[in-house]
């Protein structure tokens, strides 16, 4: 946490666009901490990039995307005072947890990109076609994705 919090101060104070009050920096990320050989974790999620769990096949999504009706960001790293979502998981031996940014899911929604990775046999393939896919169909944003295996080291 307190690293964070450092993390958003540093960012916020780069101030502000001249003659605006929008910051000159901010970012969404989701972070994941996951106990060391355990089934228990938190997500850390500010702004507009997303995070699912795919057990068995089947996606849940575990963020919300932290945006106003106009699509502006309410909650980023780089605020005044950090807001960032904390979001307990449980997670199983063979779960997958996904993590996009939103110039992924500006393309493709996160069941069909869950849908997509685990039709392929490895993480590295499964990344390869996202990544093919999103340039076929881009978003105009950066691609970013991990995919977290539980139990693997």
């Amino acid at each position: 946490g307190d690293l964070l919090a450092a993390v958003n101060r540093e960012i916020h104070d780069w101030g502000f666009i001249d003659g605006t009050d929008r910051p000159a920096g901010a970012c969404a990320a989701t972070v994941v901490v996951l106990e060391p050989g355990g089934t228990r974790g938190m997500i850390i999620h500010a702004g507009d990039t997303r995070a699912a769990l795919i057990r068995d096949g089947q996606c849940q999504i575990l963020t919300p995307l932290d945006q106003g009706t106009d699509g502006a960001l309410r909650c980023y790293f780089g605020t005044r005072v950090s807001s960032f979502t904390l979001i307990p998981i449980n997670v199983d031996l063979g779960d997958r947890l996904l993590l996009v940014s939103d110039g992924v899911t500006k393309s493709f929604g996160m069941v069909e990109v869950a849908a997509m990775l685990e039709s392929q046999p490895t993480r590295r393939r499964a990344l390869q076609v996202l990544g093919q896919a999103c340039l076929r169909r881009p978003s105009g944003d950066d691609v970013t994705a991990m995919i977290i295996d539980v139990g693997d080291d």
